[in-house]
């Protein structure tokens, strides 16, 4: 909080943000912004309260008033699995291919000398606007951003629009926050709208995917691991260092590209970010170069080590996603597989089993931990 600012007071999960509006205002705060509910609380505050029947509905488009200036451009994605590794790759192959490129998500705010950890995959409103209008006096062109579905849901993204929007498919996650997978693709399914974008790449391997291809309301672009997509792979090959090879065939070409990640996932990852940047007007011979050094921090990240033991971290975070990787890891490894497991607290419990029994059926042993129990 500085001098000046407007202090927004929104409902909260345990307690309403009316509660610190006395710290907020001798901070500096000259107003308050915040629902009847909070107001009652502010009864007797002497610094004008503005009502709002959904503030946070709201907060939004008083950022673009405050930060009504230059911004990237956007690319947005989403999906349950993937957002950070495919925000990596579309920033690696439009940097390549000249556009100085911003990464938003849940490794925090990056973009050359500027490291910034943010503490959600995609920030409050009044922070996202503020950063992307640092982001843009720092010369960005573009920003690869995170779009999570609790972003769209509590309005984290309105009063911006995606040049492109890209969704990565759903598995059970967040149950916590989403009464169903239904209402889970209901929300992801709003930044597919004239309202968040204006065009749209999806991945059309599962059955969500189809069905928002089918339902999407902007130009649509396919992406998948068979022929019925737009964009699909060929002649996939793993070399000894884990560096993937495989041909990208898109609607008007094709593209030979050397990925320095492993695992059928990180293909798909890898064609989610050349049909952004093919939609974006990018040239493609330049982008694909930028995909041969992609780093992901992470994401499954080889430990070096003196023993020569295959040593990898990965975020996987969903019972599909431990799958996925302990498929890869298995591939490369010799001997026996050991997977150390943990799952946030506080958070979706149902996907806690689900993610036990997928690495119990996948690994030699299993050690479970603890992963933030907050």
């Amino acid at each position: 909080m500085r001098p000046g600012d407007l202090f927004a007071a929104l409902p909260g999960a345990n307690t309403h943000g009316a509660n610190f509006a006395a710290a907020a205002v001798a901070a500096g705060a000259i107003a308050v912004f915040t629902d009847a509910e909070g107001a009652e609380i502010l009864a007797g505050l002497q610094v004008p309260v503005l009502i709002d029947e959904d503030p946070r509905a709201r907060l939004g488009l008083l950022a673009t008033l405050v930060y009504p200036g230059q911004r990237p451009s956007l690319v947005g994605i989403t999906g349950t699995n993937g957002k950070t590794t495919t925000a990596h790759c579309v920033a690696a192959a439009a940097e390549a291919a000249g556009v100085p490129t911003a990464v938003l998500g849940t490794l925090g705010i990056r973009f050359r000398e500027l490291n910034d950890y943010s503490g959600r995959t995609t920030p409050e409103a009044p922070s996202l606007h503020a950063a992307l209008a640092s982001l843009a006096e720092a010369g960005a062109g573009l920003a690869a951003m995170e779009v999570s579905s609790h972003a769209l849901a509590l309005h984290r993204v309105d009063g911006l629009s995606f040049e492109v929007a890209i969704f990565l498919g759903l598995t059970q996650d967040h149950l916590d926050f989403h009464p169903t997978m239904d209402d889970y693709f209901s929300v992801k399914s709003r930044l597919f709208t004239e309202r968040h974008s204006r065009r749209a790449v999806i991945n059309v391997d599962d059955t969500w995917g189809v069905r928002m291809a089918a339902t999407c309301a902007v130009p649509c672009t396919t992406y998948g691991m068979t022929e019925v997509a737009d964009w699909h792979p060929r002649n996939i090959e793993v070399d000894g260092s884990g560096r993937t090879h495989f041909t990208a065939v898109g609607p008007a070409r094709t593209l030979s590209v050397n990925l320095s990640m492993p695992g059928g996932f990180n293909v798909a990852n890898a064609l989610a970010s050349l049909a952004a940047v093919d939609a974006l007007g990018l040239d493609l011979e330049s982008a694909v170069t930028g995909l041969a050094n992609v780093y992901v921090p992470g994401r499954f990240e080889r430990i070096n080590n003196e023993r020569g033991i295959g040593a990898y971290v990965d975020y996987a975070h969903t019972p599909d996603a431990v799958t996925r990787v302990l498929d890869v890891a298995r591939d490369a490894t010799r001997g026996r597989l050991i997977t150390v497991l943990g799952c946030g607290g506080d958070r979706d419990a149902a996907k806690r089993p689900l993610m036990g029994a997928a690495a119990a059926q996948e690994s030699d042993l299993v050690i479970v931990t603890d992963d933030n129990p907050r």
